[in-house]
């Protein structure tokens, strides 16, 4: 999405809520990383997640992962007119953005960070 080089610490590994998360929890995380742009946001579609993490093993294996991330308050999702989006919690403080690019998606206002919608959304990296 953004085309920039990211980076994951260490210590992401030994991250308590991250060792007890399930294989594709953990894969769709370093994903959603990957994914967002400089701001630490991107495409929440389910469709779009699946296809991209977890391609051709269908919706179930996503909804299931992106749970999980949520239940940890990993990432937050939301929703703007009717696109659905994901924002990583405490970016700033896993990945150093020199000069970030302009916002490829619109990012959560603060009602919807503390009212997260939850029918089909993602949670927070800590």
């Amino acid at each position: 999405m953004s085309g920039r080089i990211r980076s994951l610490k260490p210590e992401w590994l030994e991250d308590e809520l991250m060792l007890s998360c399930s294989s594709d929890a953990r894969v769709l995380s370093v994903a959603m990383i990957l994914l967002a742009d400089d701001h630490g946001n991107g495409r929440g579609s389910e469709t779009y997640l699946a296809a991209q993490v977890f391609p051709g093993k269908g919706v179930r294996i996503l909804k299931d992962a992106l749970a999980e991330l949520q239940a940890m308050r990993l990432v937050i999702t939301y929703q703007i007119d009717g696109q659905n989006y994901f924002s990583i919690r405490n970016w700033d403080k896993h990945q150093r953005v020199d000069k970030p690019g302009r916002p490829r998606v619109p990012a959560p206002s603060a009602r919807q960070e503390a009212n997260p919608v939850t029918e089909t959304k993602v949670a927070y990296f800590v």
